[in-house]
């Protein structure tokens, strides 16, 4: 809880002072390409899943060197996992899909080394709006009894609709209008949600978080 009080605060606190000169502001667009996957045991293995976003953007510039760059994107993030067991005369085939669509709410903080390359660094806050799993399973309990199990199923219940996490990146300026964007989103909130689930088991399991890394192509007005 007070994780979540602290990056209210910030965000808060960002987003009013950047009120306060919106009349300095560069406002955009940006889209681009997710490598996204969760950390955690509760999720196993896992491999990175190939997303999307694409969203507005503001630049509030402070100096020369400093500025502010709220942001409000949509954003394809998730991870896929697979299992091939094969024990005696018994076997495992898993495959699955985890998409999870976000609004995401990043607040950068950006030093310019010089006049085209920033550094990059703020807090973001995420609100879940769709999670899907595609799985496809194969098992048998006996030699000559398998099962087939396949479909997409929505878990978007099973997981916290709020996450937090801090961005870290680079920033190019290709020239006065077009920008390039490299980012990297560290997770710090537990997505999974385990409300109805013993304190016990709860402990058993590490937290699971969103990871990715990201590419973007801007566009400033």
């Amino acid at each position: 809880m007070k994780t979540k009080n602290l990056f209210l605060v910030i965000f808060i606190s960002a987003m009013s002072f950047s009120t306060a000169l919106a009349q300095q502001a560069n406002f955009g667009i940006k889209a681009g390409g997710n490598y996204a996957t969760l950390t955690g045991n509760e999720v196993g293995e896992t491999d990175y899943l190939f997303g999307f976003h694409v969203g507005l953007v503001a630049e509030y510039k402070l100096s020369p060197m400093f500025a502010l760059q709220p942001e409000l994107l949509y954003s394809m993030e998730g991870a896929e996992s697979s299992i091939d067991m094969q024990l005696d005369e018994f076997f495992l085939k898993s495959d699955q899909e985890l998409k999870l669509g976000y609004i995401n709410l990043p607040v950068m903080a950006k030093f310019y080394a010089t006049e085209a390359l920033s550094l990059q660094a703020g807090p973001q806050i995420g609100y879940l709006v769709s999670a899907k799993n595609k799985y496809d399973i194969s098992t048998n309990f006996e030699e000559d009894m398998e099962m087939n199990m396949s479909g997409t199923e929505d878990v978007l219940d099973e997981l916290k609709k709020l996450s937090f996490g801090l961005n870290f990146g680079l920033g190019y300026e290709i020239n006065q209008n077009l920008f390039l964007q490299a980012r990297y989103h560290l997770g710090l909130s537990d997505i999974s949600d385990y409300e109805d689930q013993d304190e016990e088991i709860e402990m058993e399991f590490e937290k699971i978080k969103n990871q990715s890394f990201q590419l973007s192509l801007g566009y400033k007005f």
